[in-house]
């Protein structure tokens, strides 16, 4: 129900925004794809373009503020957790920016994984 809930949120623009403290809060759920749901939830409009809507740009300087929960994510012991939450910060563009040498750590380890997947995530 938790992850349908926070899908659900990601999908409803403007609407959501007063909902964004419940989609943070998840980002600490004891389930992993609880914790994919809200990641996907709060980059799903982040969009700043000229060309988004007037709903994702509301999304998108609403969210920005959560952006550091989010990088907290990039250390999840869930794989697919630190995929969410680093394709999560991408979509947030320059806002994510002060969050890079995290999302640079994250690859980091990533890459020890694939040569030593017994040490990389301790």
């Amino acid at each position: 129900v938790r992850e349908a809930a926070c899908t659900a949120l990601g999908q409803h623009g403007e609407a959501a925004v007063p909902h964004l403290p419940a989609i943070v809060k998840r980002l600490t759920d004891k389930e992993a794809a609880v914790r994919v749901a809200a990641c996907t939830a709060l980059g799903q409009h982040s969009e700043a373009v000229p060309s988004c809507s007037t709903a994702a740009r509301s999304w998108f300087q609403a969210g920005a503020p959560h952006l550091s929960a989010v990088a907290k994510r990039l250390t999840d012991q869930d794989a697919a957790v630190r995929a969410a939450a680093c394709t999560c910060l991408g979509q947030y563009g320059e806002a994510a920016v002060p969050h890079l040498p995290a999302v640079q750590a994250a690859v980091k380890k990533a890459c020890k994984a694939l040569r030593k997947p017994d040490e990389a995530w301790k």
